[in-house]
């Protein structure tokens, strides 16, 4: 989880996000502020009605993963977050691996 809080704290703040949107030509009229200021927190969670999960629910870890901000762009909450889970899945793929770098 350190590789995720550490991306989350390099998005967090203010920050231009015009890579994170998929409508670039609209977002380059003069109109348009692609500079937002956001802020990203996770915290342990729990499963979702967790109280009619299964009973091995008990050997997962939950995470909830908070976006505060008073604007975002199209699909940006949903690129920076897949881009901090990207984070997570190869931090434990290269902790997990039976490979040797020497």
């Amino acid at each position: 989880m350190d590789l995720v809080h550490e991306a989350m704290k390099m998005l967090s703040g203010t920050n231009n996000y015009l890579s994170f949107t998929p409508e670039k030509p609209l977002l380059r009229q003069p109109w348009v502020n692609t500079t937002k200021t956001i802020h990203l927190s996770v915290t342990p969670g729990e499963a979702y009605m967790h109280h009619h999960v299964y009973p091995g629910h008990n050997h997962f870890k939950f995470w909830d993963f908070e976006i505060q901000g008073s604007s975002f762009l199209y699909k940006q909450v949903y690129t920076v977050l897949t881009n901090v889970f990207k984070c997570a899945l190869w931090a434990h793929t290269a902790l997990s691996s039976s490979v040797v770098f020497i």
